[in-house]
């Protein structure tokens, strides 16, 4: 049953940006899109767990070697990596024409919804689902740094398009509140090389996300959300590039 899968897609237009490359948020929801696919076929799918059980990202490295163009054609290969402790590891890369153009690394939890707790997933002690590439990653993603200088950016309202199906603002929303925060749209020339977010909370319809920013010596921006109540939602280290 172990194994990559890998699976070809098209960048389409309502997913590319004012500069014509392939948003963030987007990729980010393809390459988990094509995880979907490959965990369905081993059983692990959403639809598998018992009924007030999920899949919840916690954890996400994502790293471009150049920006996504818009309708170019991309594709995704993921694998199950293992688990640490209650952690699953998914990875990924996304090569075009041959070359690998991207990788991400991700970490995943099962919920409880009803018991609002984590579970240690049953795919923990499936070994014959490890897959290990000819180049493996080994990454493993701890808590992001802090700038020591931190400044308000605003606030974000949780709406009906921020939602997924388990009714808490969808994780890839999350990055496009960060590109949205560092301004991209004012950023011609440069693009998302890196980005390595925390989701430390639950954001729900009707709050409102109260955001930080701040940068690091090495030119990376901090970006962090607060929940109504103070409590931190997420937390992302994000590197821009010049094309």
């Amino acid at each position: 049953m172990g194994g990559a899968f890998s699976h070809t897609l098209t960048i389409p237009d309502n997913a590319s940006d004012c500069f014509g490359f392939c948003m963030p948020g987007a990729l980010q929801g393809f390459m988990q899109e094509v995880g979907n696919m490959h965990s369905e076929r081993i059983g692990y799918a959403r639809d598998d767990l018992p009924q007030s059980v999920c899949w919840v990202l916690v954890k996400a490295f994502l790293r471009l070697e150049r920006p996504v163009a818009r309708r170019e054609e991309i594709t995704v290969t993921t694998w199950y990596r293992g688990s640490i402790g209650a952690q699953v590891y998914r990875d990924y890369d996304v090569h075009s024409g041959g070359r690998r153009i991207g990788e991400a690394v991700t970490a995943w939890v099962t919920f409880d919804l009803e018991k609002q707790r984590i579970l240690r997933p049953g795919i923990a002690s499936a070994t014959e689902l490890v897959y290990t590439p000819p180049e493996p990653k080994t990454l493993v993603l701890g808590k992001p740094g802090r700038p020591e200088t931190v400044r308000a950016a605003g606030t974000r309202p949780v709406r009906y398009s921020d939602l997924d199906m388990n009714g808490h603002m969808n994780n890839v929303k999350y990055l496009d509140a960060i590109c949205d925060v560092l301004r991209l749209e004012e950023r011609a020339g440069f693009f998302l090389r890196s980005a390595e977010i925390h989701y430390t909370g639950q954001t729900l319809p009707g709050q409102t996300l109260t955001l930080e920013t701040g940068e690091f010596p090495d030119g990376r921006h901090y970006v962090s959300g607060t929940d109504g109540s103070g409590k931190r939602t997420f937390e992302a280290v994000v590197e821009l590039r010049g094309l």
